[in-house]
């Protein structure tokens, strides 16, 4: 069985604070920042304790992360909107940009610039899904027009690839 952690024996009755302190370690926070805020509270441990809990928090953390992203790709996968799955990844790019913005204490230029340019590509991106739904939307009011009129099957598959721009292979 492995070894209880020091910050977990002090904290096993007081999980309120124990919560606390994890989404105060979530936000980047170096070993000293969070012995520091453990002392602020009254807690009395060494910081080669602090420095094992956060190594080992970081790890749950990144872990259960990871398995959000896979059970949001899984849930879009499954979905019948097939940008989805662009969406999702989208989404969390976004909050990767957001968790390094916020980790930083001073970005550096060429950090800065690399940002940007993700952005912009992130934001084209979300701006082609846009574009992709609109064309979608469209060419099933277009296919239902035409079997409103009493279209043929190959009168309406015509209007599909006409309206999704598709040619004739």
């Amino acid at each position: 069985m492995p070894r209880q952690l020091k910050v977990h024996e002090l904290l096993k009755d007081e999980p309120q604070t124990l919560r606390e302190l994890e989404a105060f370690a979530t936000r980047g926070r170096t070993v000293d920042e969070v012995h520091d805020w453990l002392q602020a509270r009254g807690f009395v441990l060494g910081r080669t304790a602090v420095w094992t809990w956060l190594d080992t928090f970081r790890l749950e953390d990144s872990t259960r992360r990871a398995s959000e992203v896979s059970a949001t790709y899984l849930h879009a996968a499954a979905d019948t909107d097939p940008t989805a799955v662009a969406s999702a990844t989208l989404r969390k790019f976004q909050e990767l940009v957001f968790d390094f913005v916020v980790r930083q204490d001073e970005a550096d230029a060429g950090d800065l610039v690399k940002i940007a340019i993700a952005m912009k590509q992130g934001l084209g991106s979300q701006a082609a899904i846009n574009d992709l739904r609109k064309q979608q939307a469209e060419t099933i009011k277009a296919a239902e027009s035409a079997v409103k009129t009493g279209a043929s099957a190959g009168d309406v598959v015509a209007t599909i690839k006409k309206a999704l721009g598709i040619t004739a292979a």
